[in-house]
């Protein structure tokens, strides 16, 4: 084979072939001609050549290691560590790199509008939460959810934190606030400078399979934060609120769910349809109420289906539901306490229920 065509086959220039035949390293056959004339031997020796100086070897050692007139063994441990020193410089130089870019990443997208900012603070108001179907959470117990967000807000100065356990500039919907920004965003008081955008949850009352928790006209967004987080605990997964109560999508609320918000179907209906939803669905509905007929949980028989219901903090649940339940009961109060707080009163019932449903 002549050189032009071992030039075309290999890559290697014939300048470079030229000299491993004046060295003494590859010698072709020569024609009559004086051409040089590669044989099948000498391509194979070639390949050996190239792999040892992709090595990094010494053109001298690599004659050496082809001759077999050289320590084979001792030559390759020295090369493997010089190779492995190569491979630390890399990976600082890689390291080095990466910081940069992310850098990079973090100047391009620190710049934010006036108007984005104004966007981010109308969530603080039910209006545009519903309007838009989005909401906001705070901290970063969610950054340890797998729960897809629209969009993550990181306050400037905790971007590196975040991003060295995280690594959140791999997200394209980030977006770095100046630190007095952020806290102008922020609806917490030591905020750990991080906000997530989520979608609401567009789920209606036809969606509801299995048990079902009803609030009726909750107020307060710590009790019905405690309630969520207490109806994960019990393993209840649909929750049911009367429009008029508590937006759960509120910050105080969704902060008190301790991220339990998403692991819920959470439905807003008038009491007209929840009652005509249990009743074509045969739920048994049992109202929590200090009637005169109300009887202790403890003797309740729950069916396949079930429905609770718990009232206001204030007057407890409506008369409509109370009159279209078919079981009205109460806790017993063995102490000089004319009520319960609702949450508490919650966590109790559904326990309790629970216990039942795990003997059926």
């Amino acid at each position: 084979m002549r050189i032009n065509e071992v030039v075309k086959l290999t890559g290697v220039s014939a300048r470079t072939l030229q000299y491993y035949d004046e060295i003494g390293l590859l010698i072709p056959q020569k024609l009559d001609n004086g051409y040089r004339d590669y044989t099948g031997e000498n391509l194979e020796k070639l390949q050996k050549i190239l792999f040892y100086r992709f090595l990094k070897f010494k053109l001298n050692d690599i004659k050496e290691l082809l001759e077999g007139d050289f320590d084979n063994l001792k030559i390759l441990e020295q090369q493997r560590e010089l190779i492995l020193r190569e491979k630390e410089k890399f990976e600082v130089i890689l390291h080095n790199i990466e910081k940069t870019i992310s850098n990079y990443k973090g100047e391009q997208i620190m710049k934010i509008s006036s108007k984005y900012e104004n966007e981010l603070k109308k969530l603080d108001k039910k209006k545009y939460r519903d309007e838009n179907s989005i909401f906001k959470a705070e901290g970063e117990k969610f950054l340890g959810e797998n729960i897809n967000f629209n969009k993550i807000i990181v306050k400037e100065s905790r971007f590196e934190y975040f991003d060295e356990r995280y690594e959140i500039s791999k997200h394209d919907n980030l977006t770095i606030l100046k630190d007095n920004l952020f806290d102008e965003v922020s609806t917490q008081e030591n905020s750990q400078g991080i906000i997530f955008l989520y979608s609401k949850n567009l789920n209606t009352i036809e969606d509801i399979k299995g048990d079902v928790v009803i609030l009726d006209d909750i107020q307060d967004p710590g009790n019905a934060g405690t309630i969520i987080r207490t109806m994960i605990a019990a393993n209840f997964q649909n929750l049911i609120l009367t429009k008029g109560s508590v937006d759960v999508y509120n910050p105080k609320t969704v902060r008190a769910t301790m991220s339990g918000i998403f692991k819920l179907n959470i439905i807003y209906e008038t009491p007209e349809n929840i009652v005509k939803f249990l009743n074509d669905k045969n739920y048994l509905k049992i109202a929590t109420a200090l009637h005169e007929d109300s009887i202790s949980y403890e003797k309740i028989e729950l069916r396949e289906n079930n429905a609770f219901i718990f009232g206001h903090e204030g007057g407890g649940v409506s008369e409509y539901l109370i009159e279209n339940s078919d079981i009205k009961a109460i806790i017993p109060i063995y102490g000089n306490i004319e009520s319960l707080n609702v949450s508490v009163a919650t966590g109790i019932f559904l326990y309790k229920m629970r216990e039942k449903l795990e003997n059926l």
